[in-house]
């Protein structure tokens, strides 16, 4: 049996844009400005954050940070 966190023990402290740079990390290196544009993108639109969130929510499950 693991000893993984549930999505929301495990993000509970994160902000959406903390949410989006873990996320998008091995492709924004050195690219700030960009992750800012991805970030204004998604967080202004209440569907887009659903889908981010869901996304998010997979890759952690994928990666074994979380239980589902």
């Amino acid at each position: 049996m693991n000893d993984f966190k549930t999505y929301e023990q495990f993000t509970e402290d994160w902000s959406l844009s903390q949410k989006i740079k873990f996320y998008y990390e091995v492709d924004i290196i050195n690219l700030e400005d960009d992750i800012q544009e991805v970030i204004n993108h998604i967080s202004h639109d209440a569907t887009r954050i659903q889908q981010f969130e869901e996304k998010f929510k997979q890759y952690l499950i994928e990666r074994e940070y979380i239980n589902e």
